[in-house]
């Protein structure tokens, strides 16, 4: 009896384009269906395993006994491949014993002993912290090979190191504010559930080198070296030094930050992403090297794809290199047989293999712009230059003859301008969603910059290729090739920053603003600061500091489509309140800026007036009865401090359609009783109060008499109000007055909305909802 045809040898030509043959864009699709069924309805792994054997069996059973229709077959052989790739998501996701182990240990709640080897390249941050993925053996008795986080303090590491360290345990945590980066997420995807801090007065210590990493370390090595071979001779000029490295070796975006929003905006960040450009050209070099020395074809298929891997270790396992390395592979390897391979064919047989490595990597960013943008290469490019060939081929009725050199020159010329501008489009909409998705960017000049830059980072990469091929044994002629790479890294900086000048380069694409005024206030340690968006505009009340602007506020911005601020209003002059303004203000540019005084004692304020004075604006001093109208329906009166008065705090009473807000920035007991001193208790009524902390007696008196229907309390560390006995006594209080307190330590940011009826109030921690109606007098959650 023969063996009957496996099903997926049938199933191919259900996908086919133009009668080509793609069986691995089939098997990627199922793959990537049965991920995200699990992922969204999180079925057990134990159900979906027996229900995959299940199928498995029936499908063996009618290939081997009673075949079915070809229609039917290729339907029951994708779904198992769909189950199977849910078990496997499911067994790396929520049931990884990574997993499990962070649960145990998060109940353990003491410190605990790890011995383990350093799984990653260790990186060291601007205040000298390192931190890395540790692959453990042992865990306190146990032994437990998973991978944690690890915030290390101890000498210096390298990579495959095995060390000892005691440390607490603890889960990642999430994003607090809308906009920030949500490193819980990023781990997990890793299949990394537990951090590891340890306390400076213990530091870790290193037990041995790493002997069964040499192949990682020997790659970490050659990048360490490659990188001064290619800055050789480059001594006056650190910028372009790192463009050089970027290009060449890849980059993290911390390595390229001073150079980094002029890429973002014209769309060419793809440059320092390690990928198909960089790993086809360094197979074309080594293929013409061992084609000089005449090696047979096999030789020098078994020889390169090898070289291939190591260069994808060099530049840090980026998934574009991964993708490049494995689609160059099944190129080699199908021309070793005398069979060309199908481009799109390789693309998902590349995906199919990643993805069976590693489920999670379908929510990584660097995966869905990588096949994204490939894919649409593949698909589009060749239409799009078949549209443009005809403004300029030869006339088809010109014997050729008779065609000039010039005219030959000119064609070749114009035929590789329309193939870089068919590659640059296709890869622009290849990329659209995934950038308007995450970045929330549309980038109209990058159709301009790629076809320009591309060329240019082509070159950078050829000249350090030659640069690290001469500096082993001439040092001196590499300087040669590296000041020629200078030049080039000059000429591309100068032209992604001219694109960056042009008319209609980008727009920030978020959701639009609503109407009613809607008031988002951020968990911000030590600082109050809270973002009013109404009738289009956009308003600042503080910033918080400088890193909560540039990781939060920004990315908030773009996130809302906001480009731009009416105005900044400061109540505090602290560092930790108003860090943010001079981020602000070079990178937003608001209209106007409002605070109590013109002066302070604050350097990061005098430092800020400096910036403000450079750009030609000035600021406006409030005063008690001044007013800011933010709409017709949307104002602010200022309460305090009095005229004449020295104190930089400003208390603003918000007017938010029907509901008010009364803005207290600091807890001082000598604000409190000059404003219920000098002010009525009609100005002081507001629905909801915006209050720094809660445990003395008299903030209760002044509580009352503002008589709000709900408070809330910022996020002080140094106070730890919501654990003391007080607290509780207090808050028992105010809720048998109907009084309702929400912490922004149990809730993270709070985005409060006025509608016509009510005011709702959303936790962003928890995600709970709190609605105060105008006609009843206590807020209801639901």
């Amino acid at each position: 009896m023969k063996w009957p045809l496996l099903p997926c040898s049938r199933f191919s030509d259900f996908f086919s384009l133009k009668n080509r043959r793609f069986p691995f864009l089939g098997l990627v699709l199922a793959a990537i269906v049965g991920i995200l069924t699990e992922e969204i309805f999180s079925f057990p792994s134990w159900g979906i395993f027996l229900g995959s054997l299940l199928l498995g069996g029936v499908l063996l059973f009618f290939i081997w006994k009673n075949p079915l229709s070809c229609i039917i077959e290729q339907g029951l052989f994708f779904l198992f491949i769909a189950l199977c790739f849910a078990t496997l998501h499911a067994w790396q996701w929520k049931e990884s014993p990574a997993y499990q182990v962070a649960s145990l240990l998060e109940k353990r709640g003491d410190d605990i002993a790890v011995e383990g080897r350093v799984a990653s390249e260790v990186k060291v941050s601007s205040n000298h912290y390192s931190s890395f993925f540790l692959q453990t053996d042992r865990i306190s008795e146990l032994t437990l090979p998973v991978t944690m986080f690890v915030h290390w303090e101890g000498p210096p590491l390298l990579y495959g190191e095995r060390v000892s360290l005691r440390a607490q345990a603890i889960s990642p945590q999430g994003p607090r504010n809308p906009g920030e980066f949500d490193a819980k997420t990023w781990l997990a995807r890793k299949e990394v559930f537990t951090e590891l801090r340890m306390d400076p007065s213990d530091p870790g210590r290193i037990l041995s080198s790493g002997e069964l990493h040499q192949l990682m370390r020997m790659a970490l090595e050659c990048r360490q070296k490659i990188g001064e071979w290619i800055t050789l001779g480059i001594t006056d000029d650190s910028t372009a030094m790192k463009l050089i490295k970027a290009i060449a070796l890849g980059s993290q975006e911390e390595e390229i930050v001073d150079f980094i929003d002029d890429f973002k905006l014209t769309g060419t960040m793809h440059l320092f992403a390690v990928s198909g450009l960089h790993v086809g050209m360094l197979a074309v070099i080594i293929w013409f090297f061992l084609k000089m020395l005449r090696l047979p074809r096999w030789s020098a298929v078994l020889v390169t794809i090898p070289l291939l891997f190591f260069y994808v270790a060099i530049t840090g396992f980026r998934i574009g290199s991964l993708r490049a390395a494995f689609m160059s592979s099944l190129f080699l390897i199908g021309f070793l047989v005398s069979r060309r391979p199908q481009m799109i064919n390789s693309l998902a047989a590349a995906a199919f293999c990643l993805l069976l490595s590693q489920t999670n990597l379908l929510f990584s960013i660097g995966w869905q712009f990588s096949f994204c943008v490939v894919f649409s290469i593949l698909f589009l490019a060749t239409p799009f230059q078949k549209i443009l060939h005809p403004l300029y081929k030869h006339d088809p009725f010109l014997p050729k003859r008779i065609i000039t050199p010039f005219q030959k020159w000119r064609y070749d010329l114009c035929h590789h301008f329309t193939q870089l501008v068919a590659v640059s489009a296709a890869a622009w909409i290849g990329s659209l969603l995934p950038t308007l998705f995450y970045f929330h960017l549309l980038s109209f000049s990058s159709l301009v910059a790629n076809v320009i830059a591309v060329p240019i980072a082509f070159l950078i990469l050829a000249l350090a290729v030659l640069a690290v091929l001469v500096a082993p044994f001439f040092p001196w002629v590499a300087p040669v090739f590296n000041n020629s790479n200078w030049l080039c890294a000059k000429i591309l900086l100068m032209v992604v920053h001219g694109c960056s000048l042009l008319p209609l380069t980008s727009f920030s694409v978020g959701f639009s603003m609503n109407r009613s005024p809607k008031l988002t206030i951020f968990d911000f340690p030590v600082a109050q600061a809270a973002m009013l968006q109404v009738e289009g505009n956009a308003w600042m009340i503080n910033t918080g500091n400088a890193n909560k602007a540039a990781h939060c506020l920004l990315p908030f911005f773009a996130e809302n489509g906001i480009s731009a601020l009416q105005g900044i209003v400061i109540t505090e002059k602290r560092a930790a309140t108003i860090g943010g303004l001079v981020p602000l203000l070079e990178e937003i540019q608001p209209s106007s800026f409002f605070s109590s005084e013109e002066k302070g004692n604050s350097f990061v304020f005098k430092h800020f007036l400096r910036k403000l004075g450079e750009s030609g604006m000035q600021l406006t001093v409030l005063r008690e009865g001044d007013q800011l109208n933010f709409s017709p329906s949307c104002s602010a009166e200022v309460l305090y401090p009095p005229v004449g008065s020295s104190d930089s705090a400003l208390v603003l009473k918000f007017q938010l359609g029907k509901a008010s807000l009364l803005w207290i920035p600091n807890s001082s007991i000598s604000l409190q009783t000059w404003l219920l001193e000098h002010s009525s208790l009609e100005k002081l009524h507001a629905t909801i109060l915006l209050f720094p902390s809660m445990e003395k007696k008299m903030e209760e008196d002044f509580i009352k008499a503002v008589a709000p229907r709900c408070v809330i309390l910022g996020n002080d560390p140094f106070k730890k109000h919501h654990s003391s006995p007080s607290f509780q006594e207090l808050e028992s209080s105010l809720y048998g007055s109907g009084i309702t307190v929400l912490d922004q330590v149990q809730t993270g940011a709070i985005i409060l909305e006025v509608l016509r009826d009510r005011v709702r109030l959303h936790q962003f921690l928890d995600h709970k909802d709190w609605e105060i109606l105008n006609a009843s007098g206590y807020p209801s959650l639901y």
